[in-house]
């Protein structure tokens, strides 16, 4: 068992709040009891995620995402986000999440992406907000490189904008990255690949030359709860504390593709 302070200062080691973007709602969402001994860690608190930590035993839930993120005006269990929060409280669950925290620290999301797709020699993309990566990669034809990712993040399809060229340099963004792609092309990349992006990206970016490749938003992401829950039973084991640490391995996208 450990405290909550414990436990989010052992969190805010991996991802630390001061790295959190201005708008992102990082930290404890739900906060009911000190005493912590089972931790869940998920993308996404859900209706199937509560019952997953429930079935574990588990007293607090670490996800990625926020389940707070736009403002609740009333509680309405019709409402979905509402539902969960409830459902979490009825259960008696803390929630923490590490969603830019984790994005813009040096072991998360973007830095992890990096490493899974063989980026060499990787700098971040925006030094103003610490996102994304841009670095080496083996030249390959653009077909090659979807094919890579594809079988990297073991998905059988992907989006891009048509762009077929060789590729050298490549920039890496997990989540909603699209918009970044004046960046990665000002970076020297030659392609970027990210989770989501938005229509206009797809068109921008294909005027200027770049290859853009959007590989869905959890599946660019769905590394975190893996990542996490190494860090943090590292530092628990090092810190000598009585704390299980469970990860959802079976979450599943919220979408899928026919």
């Amino acid at each position: 068992m450990i405290t909550r302070k414990e436990f989010s200062a052992m969190v805010e080691e991996i991802a630390p709040l001061s790295l959190a973007l201005p708008w992102d709602n990082s930290g404890m969402n739900i906060s009911l009891h000190d005493e912590i001994k089972k931790v869940f860690i998920c993308l996404d608190l859900t209706e199937k995620s509560i019952a997953e930590a429930e079935k574990l035993g588990c007293d607090t839930i670490l996800t990625h995402h926020p389940i707070l993120f736009r403002p609740l005006k009333t509680i309405d269990s019709a409402n979905p986000v509402a539902k969960n929060v409830l459902l979490a409280v009825k259960k008696n669950m803390n929630v923490y999440s590490a969603h830019t925290s984790f994005d813009c620290s040096d072991v998360g999301t973007d830095a992890v992406f990096a490493k899974l797709l063989g980026m060499k020699d990787c700098e971040i993309l925006d030094l103003s907000e610490r996102i994304g990566r841009v670095g080496d990669s083996e030249e390959c034809s653009a077909e090659e490189l979807i094919g890579k990712v594809k079988e990297t993040l073991k998905i059988e399809k992907v989006r891009t904008n048509g762009i077929r060229k060789t590729v050298k340099k490549i920039a890496c963004i997990g989540g909603s990255g699209g918009s970044y792609h004046l960046l990665a092309k000002a970076a020297g990349a030659d392609a970027l690949i990210t989770g989501e992006a938005k229509y206009n990206d797809f068109i921008d970016s294909a005027e200027i030359g770049l290859l853009l490749i959007e590989t869905g938003h959890f599946d660019s992401e769905k590394a975190f709860v893996s990542t996490m829950q190494c860090h943090l039973q590292t530092k628990s084991d090092v810190l000598k504390y009585n704390l299980d640490i469970y990860a959802y391995m079976t979450e599943k996208a919220p979408y899928d593709f026919i």
